[in-house]
C-alpha cells in the first residue's frame, strides 16, 4: 500500500524539463572534457566560449547564494 501511494506521488515529478537538463549536463560535460585535455595559453576561441560560460555561472552563484555558494562550484 505504501509503495503505491509513493507511485501515486512520484508520478508527476519527472518532466521532459528534468530530462533535458540531464542531457544538457551531459553534453557540456562531454564537450568540457574534450577541450580542456590541451588548454592554451593564448586560448583559441573555443576556450573562450568556455571561459565565458564559467564566468557567467560563476557570477550567478555569486548573485544568488552569496560567496557562500562557491563551495559548491569549486574553481
Amino acid at each position: 500500500m505504501l509503495i503505491k501511494e509513493m507511485e501515486e506521488t512520484l508520478e508527476g515529478l519527472y518532466t521532459n524539463h528534468i530530462t533535458m537538463a540531464i542531457i544538457e549536463m551531459i553534453v557540456v560535460f562531454a564537450i568540457f572534457a574534450i577541450f580542456a585535455r590541451q588548454p592554451k595559453l593564448v586560448p583559441s576561441r573555443v576556450q573562450n566560449i568556455f571561459e565565458a560560460y564559467i564566468d557567467f555561472t560563476k557570477n550567478m552563484i555569486e548573485e544568488n547564494m552569496g560567496k557562500k555558494g562557491m563551495k559548491y562550484f569549486p574553481l
